[in-house]
């Protein structure tokens, strides 16, 4: 809580192209950008490489963005 409560991006980061909701477009871009990826959006877990865990965070966040 307190100043950082609320920082733009942590919110949803599952929504990789930043259109406020987790659907097709964001899944596409995902599987566009499969393999090593650093400091990329679509690498949603921040560790370097977009693969299977990336998707399942996707598919885990279907849906508008709270």
């Amino acid at each position: 809580m307190g100043a950082y409560e609320f920082q733009i991006g942590d919110d949803c980061p599952a929504d990789v192209n930043g259109d406020d909701t987790v659907n097709i477009d964001d899944l596409f871009q995902i599987l566009g950008a499969w393999g090593p990826c650093e400091d990329c959006p679509e690498d949603v877990n921040e560790d370097g490489v977009v693969n299977i865990d990336d998707l399942f965070i996707i598919l885990g966040e279907w849906g508008p963005c709270t």
